[in-house]
């Protein structure tokens, strides 16, 4: 027998190290109380979730097994949301209210899926009654008026009000700011509007400012309401600083139907008022003018809206042209959308037959915008001069979610002189260019392209061959979708935060104090 040196005999014994390792991962390979076993059933916690609107919630998926054990699979589902504008779903469960209303979460785990609808609310909010502030500041409560004649806020100075974290509700205008030369800015409030229940009233508007120096509208959710921002006039001096700015706003429902008086509104085929989500008035050459990063959602048969975006006799200056950007804007529809006739859109420069060079709507730069189902039109230059629109994607199925046709489904890309003031003299150089578009037009008119009516420029003064159609014909309702994914990527990719700022609605928004007061 072969003897062994001492060298040779050492490497045989065990290494400690390494049977330390193997013991290790022989602890991690031992299979687990459910491995093995058969998923018998996916839940998901709690059974009936609510959220806050602007406030998160976290969701768990717990897996069951035949041997009765069970586990918190929450990082391993797929979850997803069906409306995502109302309620969306993180990776890990953790759910985040948008928008007031009920959206169904599905998980999905090894074949198994369950479901759970979460409620989205602006939560148990202790209202005070209406305010009027007479004086500069900053302010932040919770204002609700009852009557159809009182606004929740009135503003009666010049003097700078700023209103932060703070809730408003009625059956008025919500914030009324009529004071000549009014300086207002609005972050983190939240305006819910109710029918009057006042035949022929429609509801009110979350923000009503008449003639400002400064208007600044920031991280703001309205719904229910005839007009989101309504400026008419200007008060400022035109130095830049003192102007109109729109930013990071969510919208829900713009609706212009009339009460009927019973807790219901008046058939909206001809008995409506107007109503947009912001519209600027009558205040032309005003430099320093943005709206931008702004979601407006409109579901049928819970809104009425014309244009979402109006400007009218409005804009800005050659050196600093008014900023319509990054928005998301869908859904513009009649009050029966399978049936009438109607002017709702994305985004138009408006007017009126006695416009001139200097009154006209002027100097709006329109760009980076997703339009989609606007209905009548995606964007239109109908008034105006000096107006360009590039790079917007304005995207339209023409159908109803159950797959009904649209009846006023018309087109996309426009440029029309509504009111014949080319004759006049005060509508040129508007322009289009690199623009995508895929619209269907369900009309007999239309069926000679396809049913595709992407353009219509019977007043083509510009430069539109770069706009790109969309090739697959016809558009569905799953690329309308998919827009709305797109743009969810693109505030996350931006960093943006649309409607109201999640550290501010987990400190105020969602839990509710009553008597507003002004902030020291």
């Amino acid at each position: 027998m072969k003897l062994l040196s001492p060298r040779s005999a050492l490497s045989l014994r065990p290494n400690r190290l390494c049977l330390g390792l193997l013991l290790v991962l022989a602890g991690l390979l031992r299979p687990s109380l459910s491995e093995g076993q058969s998923l018998t059933a996916l839940s998901i916690s709690p059974s009936q979730p609510t959220v806050v609107l602007g406030g998160t919630t976290q969701l768990t998926a717990t897996a069951t097994y035949a041997d009765g054990s069970s586990n918190d699979v929450s990082g391993s589902v797929s979850w997803r949301s069906f409306d995502a504008r109302v309620v969306s779903i993180s990776g890990s469960g953790l759910a985040s209210g948008s928008a007031t209303g009920n959206a169904a979460i599905a998980a999905s785990y090894q074949g198994q899926t369950a479901t759970a609808i979460v409620a989205s609310s602006i939560g148990n909010i202790q209202w005070s009654g209406p305010v009027t502030i007479t004086q500069g500041g900053t302010y932040s409560g919770n204002w609700k008026s009852t009557d159809p004649q009182t606004s929740a806020v009135t503003i009666a100075t010049s003097e700078p009000v700023v209103i932060l974290n703070s809730y408003v509700t009625g059956p008025s205008d919500l914030i009324d700011d009529p004071f000549y030369g009014n300086q207002l800015t609005l972050k983190n409030v939240i305006g819910i509007g109710v029918n009057a229940n006042v035949a022929g009233q429609a509801n009110g508007v979350f923000v009503d400012a008449q003639n400002p120096a400064l208007l600044d509208v920031e991280h703001c959710y309205f719904e229910s309401v005839r007009f989101g921002v309504y400026v008419r006039g200007y008060g400022g001096n035109r130095d830049g600083t003192q102007t109109v700015t729109i930013l990071n706003n969510r919208g829900h429902n713009i609706i212009g139907l009339e009460s009927d008086g019973n807790n219901g509104y008046i058939s909206g085929d001809s008995q409506w008022q107007w109503a947009h989500a912001f519209q600027l008035s009558e205040m032309t050459y005003v430099p320093g003018i943005q709206i931008a990063w702004n979601e407006i959602v409109n579901y049928p048969y819970q809104s009425l809206v014309n244009e979402n975006i109006n400007m009218y006799d409005a804009g800005g200056t050659a050196n600093s042209p008014a900023e319509t950007h990054d928005n998301y804007i869908q859904g513009a529809y009649a009050y029966d959308p399978a049936v009438d006739s109607y002017n709702g859109g994305g985004f138009t420069t408006d007017g009126w037959v006695t416009d001139t060079v200097a009154t006209a709507s002027s100097f709006n730069n329109v760009y980076n915008n997703q339009i989609v189902g606007t209905v009548n039109v995606g964007i239109e230059f109908g008034a105006g001069h000096d107006n360009v629109a590039y790079n917007n994607r304005v995207i339209s199925s023409g159908l109803l979610s159950n797959g009904t046709k649209i009846f006023a489904q018309n087109v996309g890309l426009s440029l029309y002189d509504v009111y014949g003031n080319i004759q006049n003299g005060s509508m040129y150089n508007n322009n289009m260019y690199g623009n995508t578009v895929g619209w269907m037009c369900w009309a007999a008119r239309c069926a000679w392209d396809g049913y595709r009516n992407d353009e219509y420029f019977p007043d083509n003064d510009g430069y539109y061959s770069t706009n790109q159609p969309i090739s697959a014909n016809p558009i569905t309702l799953r690329a309308e979708d998919a827009e709305y994914a797109a743009w969810l990527a693109k505030i996350s990719a931006n960093g943006m935060v649309v409607g109201p700022v999640p550290a501010s609605a987990s400190s105020n928004l969602g839990i509710g104090s009553g008597g507003g007061s002004r902030v020291p």
